[in-house]
């Protein structure tokens, strides 16, 4: 689909969904690749990184959408460290080879451990000779997982929407 043009367009409505003002961006060929929003967009997308799990052994990947969620497991930190180097630079060259780019700004590591090991991961995570932040929760398919595998942040997330819910329903029933 190269040499496709396209453009942006967002109405500007009221409270009531009329259309005050219409802002439109210039047009802009795209050399390569097909239109932002697309539906055929998303479904190309994961065909063309359908191979990349297959690529690694004894390694977990999970695709979601655009997302890419890698697991790399061992007991043993330095274990661990040279696995991880080594699948990094296997989807270096795999991204690179089909033409991927990695946005490093919203790449993250959470390393996990048991909530009785309270020792800091010395980990070091490099992709493209970046590090990659490391966190200690992230929130992954509406769930809340804390870096020691507990569900605290959860129950407190869970908590606080159902008593919005609670009071919301209490109210409508007066």
């Amino acid at each position: 689909m190269s040499q496709c043009t396209q453009y942006v367009s967002l109405p500007q409505t009221d409270g009531n969904n009329v259309i005050l003002n219409k802002y439109s961006s210039s047009s802009r060929v795209n050399l390569h690749g097909v239109p932002q929003g697309s539906i055929l967009g998303a479904l190309l997308f994961l065909l063309y990184i359908n191979d990349l799990p297959g690529i690694f052994q004894g390694v977990n990947i999970v695709l979601n959408a655009d997302d890419t969620n890698i697991l790399v497991v061992d007991k043993e930190e330095e274990t661990l460290q040279h696995k991880i180097t080594f699948v990094m630079q296997q989807l270096e060259l795999w991204f690179c080879k089909n033409d991927l780019t990695v946005n490093i700004d919203k790449t993250r590591a959470i390393p996990f451990h048991s909530h009785q090991n309270r020792y800091p991961s010395r980990l070091c995570i490099i992709f493209n000779n970046n590090e990659i932040t490391k966190i200690s929760e992230l929130q992954f398919l509406g769930l809340f997982i804390m870096e020691n595998l507990t569900w605290h942040v959860q129950i407190h997330s869970l908590f606080a929407s159902l008593s919005k819910i609670y009071y919301i329903i209490k109210s409508l029933r007066m």
